[in-house]
């Protein structure tokens, strides 16, 4: 199970509704206050003027907090309703500043969300429909949200429209309203349940109702309509889809929010519970006709996001959000004042994430062709509306409503200020990592370990992606090799080893380039950002963008290239963080995000496609290079519909209780969970090549540090990667079988990332003399296996076995590139297509299932011993001449830089290639024991 934060911000959303307290030095992004002429902010689609153009808790309105939602009406007013129970009628100038504000409460006692003026309304006959609901936010009874129509603002006509709709005993209730082109209204009712089964605690144990977790439609407007008997369900399977908007392709959206672990499972039809995870908050186009995936077993629907079996197709979310983000608000950009390249455009309010959502649809409406963050740093932004003029009005809660927010309730304008992206004076969007280390050094846990950031980052193989020699050597190997495309293989390698350098280089027109008079040349200016590798002001930089989605891989992560120091943002994963201070020290503003805690963050690299050439050298497809990510999410340790175990859950291990993450200033107060910079990962190889020539190598860590992500590494291998043990063993007339069995307790095949790395089974027999009767796969002093068929022919290599017979034959678990011949190579760009890949699958992988990216390769694709989780092998060994009792060791021996890959590597002559010949030549190149096992038998 993933070890997550103890916060839940969509069970919080709304459970908390006193402004919280920040830490002192705390503030909102620093813009202008209502009233004065804004900022500029440039965007992708153009430039905007932001400003507050109304703060609650003062003039004109003093009772403005806890907002729901806002609508426009007939008369040109911006309608916001509240928690509060009030309702605000806002005049605006043509500035789009606040003129007058009349605030109305037209249901005593009960809780204002969604709102929906009638389609007839007008400036002179106002008509309102409003979700009112029963307070408190927590243990409220069923039954007990209703529809009202009002007439008139101020007027006091309110007429009860729809009674008894459900509530849960958590914060999920009726949320927005809409109508539709039909004239109907529709709107959102919230579940009951967590994943649809009753739950304990915060659910209260209350069921799913017939008409909860679902969109709902009424023909309100009918004579002969007759409250909630006449209610229909329109889209069924909707855990709790807060916002909806009709859009002008005649589609309904909405925006869901998904369930949390711990708190509620998916039903069984006899009455039990089925464990869920935590699940992503979603983009879902509201196809009549269809399932969305949360089960109700009032309506007899126990599917979990699937079909449900009367045949009704369920439909899959459009977008996923990161974990976290707690998605709210959502409207149509249905102006062409900023362009008409945000025409059209989905935006959507991330309450948790603070930012503003944009989501281009495709030509059909079924689809996403781009999507991206429109503008960020709001305070806990609850609702989007567009005026007629494209104007954008930005809803907050600030600190009134949830955890994890400051100030007051506010709304803020983004007036646009023409199409097409104004200029940009060139400027560094990135900080070397010694900036950060100034404050985030000396850190320690509640046990007194040193957690420190830089100290256990600046030795990892990471921090030192740009000043790898291996990396170097087959950058180096690779264009000599290609020649004609030099240029493509240095800008995609530079993209994921040297990030900021290759960012900053596009940002200003051109592309990443290493060797020569590339980054690497010290005279580079951009030569200390290139080999600072993956540093911090890369990752926290990273937009949730597309996150765990093919656009992202490859390098194809999002950094905000708009906007300058000392207004960019560095995403955490804290909430309110000290942000005057940093954005003073640093010239970032850190904010809390969801993201850094996500699988997709690490996949936009640990994902990586490379291109395939024809005979002619013209790219004509992709090769799936390394897929840690996609193996992991192919597992019970991730998934498309939630996370067991994150990438940050083993490689960033948590910190032993609370950690104050900065030296300075002192005595502030320590934030869990911690995660520990420590990534972790299984080149050991390399750790000591690196330790062994640091000041050569132009290493800034220290020894001691280069010790100690060493120790952390031969850790991991050695006591959290695999376990070997024997499952039977027979002595025979003159023969001995035994079955062995190799668990993998990897979240992704092992080994996994580059496809060189190998694993092998050294299985040793002596007899009661203590002789060798049998020996297959003993480690040779280069490190390789004896056996493998790659020590003679670097062409060749051991086929995957089930059952060995001879000495000369070994497991080895590995993947083998192939080129357009069907032969053996090892240069990336030659690679069309794997020849083997039986490396060791994570627990709950089907590889009857699996996607051709991840697919197995060669005869352990047939294998039925070679499973999800582990491998099994027999060994069948002749004894005849030798007397027993036989003992039998076996060990699963991992090598991160074989000698047929060196050997190969060496074929092509560069000084990169020939300094990390030399550098592997006096390396400690023994490979390492992941684990072991004995037995004897009689």
């Amino acid at each position: 199970m993933s070890r997550r934060s103890p916060i839940r911000p969509r069970h919080f959303l709304f459970a908390v509704l006193l402004g919280l307290a920040a830490f002192p030095l705390a503030c909102s992004l620093l813009f202008p206050p209502p009233g004065s002429g804004g900022t500029t902010v440039p965007t992708s689609f153009g430039s905007f003027n932001r400003k507050t153009i109304l703060v609650g808790g003062q003039d004109p309105a003093p009772s403005f907090e806890q907002p729901a939602f806002m609508v426009f009406g007939p008369d040109g007013r911006l309608y916001v309703s509240t928690y509060a129970g009030y309702l605000l009628a806002i005049s605006l100038d043509e500035s789009h500043d606040v003129a007058n504000v009349e605030t109305y409460q037209p249901l005593p006692g009960r809780m204002l969300t969604g709102l929906a003026f009638d389609p007839a309304a007008s400036a002179d006959n106002l008509v309102l429909y409003v979700a009112d609901n029963e307070p408190p936010l927590l243990e409220v009874d069923d039954f007990t949200c209703r529809i009202s129509r009002l007439d008139g603002f101020g007027s006091g006509v309110v007429t009860d429209v729809i009674v008894g709709l459900p509530r849960s005993a958590e914060n999920h209730m009726t949320f927005d309203l809409a109508f539709g082109p039909d004239g109907r209204l529709y709107f959102s009712q919230g579940g009951n349940t967590n994943n649809g089964a009753p739950a304990p605690g915060l659910f209260g144990n209350r069921p799913e109702r017939e008409l909860s977790a679902a969109v709902l439609a009424a023909d309100v407007k009918d004579p002969a309509f007759s409250g909630i008997e006449d209610v229909e369900v329109f889209a069924p399977g909707l855990r709790n889809a807060y916002g909806l908007t009709w859009h002008s392709n005649g589609y309904l959206y909405a925006v869901e929010q998904g369930s949390n672990d711990g708190f509620g499972g998916r039903p069984t039809p006899d009455g039990g519970e089925i464990y869920v995870p935590s699940m992503k908050d979603t983009l879902q186009v509201l196809l009549p006709g269809h399932y969305f995936g949360h089960p109700n077993p009032a309506r007899g629907q126990f599917a979990f996001h699937e079909d449900l079996p009367d045949g009704t197709p369920y439909q899959p979310p459009l977008k996923t959000f990161a974990t976290g983000s707690v998605v709210t608000g959502i409207a149509e950009y249905a102006s062409s004042a900023s362009g008409e390249s945000l025409e059209g455009n989905l935006l959507i309010a991330g309450f948790v994430d603070h930012n503003l959502h944009h989501v281009k649809l495709s030509a059909d409406g079924l689809g996403v062709v781009e999507e991206g963050i429109l503008e960020g740093g709001f305070a806990n932004p609850i609702d989007v509306a567009v005026g007629a003029d494209g104007t954008i009005y930005v809803l907050e809660a600030g600190g009134t409503l949830a955890f994890g927010g400051t100030g007051p309730a506010q709304i803020t304008v983004l007036e646009p200020l023409g199409s097409g992206s104004s200029p940009v004076e060139p400027e560094f969007l990135f900080s070397l990592s010694s900036n950060c280390t100034t404050c985030h050094m000396s850190l320690t846990d509640e046990a007194g370990n040193d957690v420190s950031i830089d100290a256990q980052w600046r030795s990892t193989m990471m921090a030192n992606a740009a000043r790898d020699p291996l990396w170097q050597a087959k950058v180096s190997a690779e264009a000599v090799r290609n020649p004609a495309l030099k240029a493509l293989i240095e800008d995609k390698c530079s993209t994921c080893h040297m990030p900021m350098a290759r960012t900053q280089a596009v940002f200003e027109g051109g592309s990443g380039a290493i060797l020569g008079d590339g980054f690497l040349d010290s005279g580079h200016g951009l030569n200390q950002f290139a080999t600072d590798g993956v540093s911090c002001t890369l990752c926290h930089q990273i937009q949730d963008v597309a996150l765990g989605e093919e656009s992202s891989f490859s390098g194809g992560y999002t950094i905000d290239t708009l906007t300058k120091l000392p207004d960019r943002l560095a995403y955490g994963p804290f909430f309110n963080p000290l942000q005057e201070l940093m954005q003073t020290g640093s010239g970032f503003i850190p904010i809390w995000a969801p993201q850094v805690r996500e699988s997709g963050l690490c996949a936009v690299c640990h994902t990586l496609f490379t291109p395939i050439l024809d005979a002619e050298g013209n790219v004509v497809g992709e090769f799936p290079e390394q897929t840690p990510y996609l193996e992991w999410e192919h597992s019970d340790f991730g998934s498309a519909l939630g996370q067991e175990r994150s990438c940050q859950d083993c490689h960033m291990p948590e910190a032993v209780g609370s950690v104050a993450i900065s030296f300075y200033p002192q005595g502030l107060t320590g934030r869990s969970p911690f995660g520990q910079h420590e990534f972790v990962g299984g080149n050991a190889f390399m750790s000591r090549v690196h330790k062994a020539n640091r000041e050569a190598l132009g290493l800034v860590a220290k020894e001691g540090e280069l010790d100690a992500t060493l120790a952390r590494t031969m850790n991991l291998l050695e006591d959290e990667t695999a376990d070997l043990s024997f499952v039977s063993s027979q002595a025979g007339e003159g023969t001995l079988q035994v079955e062995l069995r190799v668990e993998n307790k990897a979240g992704h095949k092992f080994p996994t990332g580059y496809p060189a790395r190998q694993a092998w089974i050294h299985l040793l027999v002596r007899d009661a003399n203590g002789q060798t009767v049998f020996e297959s796969g003993a480690a040779q002093v280069d490190g390789g296996a004896a056996g493998d068929n790659a020590n003679e022919n670097g062409l060749s290599f051991e086929p995957h076995y089930d059952v060995i017979t001879s000495p000369h034959q070994v497991q080895v678990y590995q993947s083998i590139m192939g080129d357009s011949a069907d032969q053996v190579t090892y240069t990336l760009l030659d690679a069309q297509q794997y020849l083997k890949d039986n490396r060791l699958l994570p627990k709950g992988f089907d590889k009857q299932t699996a996607p051709a990216d991840v697919a197995v390769h060669g005869a352990a694709a047939n294998d039925d011993d070679f499973l999800g989780g582990s491998d099994q092998i027999t060994y069948q060994i002749a004894t005849a001449g030798y007397q027993g009792p036989f003992t039998v060791s076996a060990e699963l021996i991992y090598q991160s830089v074989p000698p047929s890959f060196v050997q190969d590597l060496r074929q092509s002559n560069t000084q990169l290639i020939s300094r990390f010949g030399s550098l592997y030549d006096s390396a400690d190149r023994s490979p390492v024991v992941v684990a072991r096992t004995g037995a004897t038998v009689p």
